[in-house]
C-alpha cells in the first residue's frame, strides 16, 4: 500500500455532532477526511475508493453494523488496512486485531487524543 503523509482518512461516525466537530478537527490538523454516518454508505464508498484512503476511523456503535464488523469488511476489500475504533464500551476483542493494525481509543477522548493516535498508528506503519 502506498501511503501518503498526512493520511487520508475515511471516518465513519453515526452521531451527526461528533461526525462534524472531529472531521473538522481533522481538516484543520490538514488530514484529508472522508466523512461518513453510515456504515453501509462509508463501505459501499470504500468498495469503488479504497485507493483514496489510508486509514479507517470508526464508532464501534451504530445502528446498521459495528465499527468491528466495518473493519472486518474493509479488510476484505483491503488486507491489513490500518483502523482505528472508537468506542464508550470499555474494552473490546475480536479477530480483527490480528488481521492489521488496530487501535482502540476509549470514550470520552479530547480531539489532540484521535489526532495522536492517528499520527501514532500510520508512523508505525510505515
Amino acid at each position: 500500500m502506498v501511503k501518503t503523509w498526512p493520511p487520508r482518512i475515511l471516518f465513519v461516525e453515526d452521531e451527526p455532532l461528533a461526525l462534524e466537530l472531529l472531521s473538522r478537527a481533522l481538516k484543520e490538523k490538514g488530514f484529508e477526511v472522508h466523512a461518513f454516518s453510515c456504515p453501509a454508505e462509508a463501505l459501499g464508498w470504500f468498495e469503488k475508493h479504497s485507493d483514496l484512503v489510508d486509514l479507517l476511523v470508526t464508532d464501534q456503535s451504530m445502528p446498521s453494523f459495528t465499527g468491528a464488523q466495518l473493519i472486518e469488511h474493509v479488510r476484505t476489500i483491503k488486507e491489513q488496512f490500518p483502523s482505528i475504533i472508537v468506542t464508550g464500551l470499555g474494552k473490546i476483542s475480536g479477530t480483527y486485531f490480528k488481521t492489521g493494525p488496530t487501535l482502540v481509543l476509549e470514550k470520552p477522548f479530547k480531539r489532540q487524543q484521535l489526532i495522536d493516535a492517528i499520527e501514532n498508528l500510520f508512523q508505525e506503519n510505515l
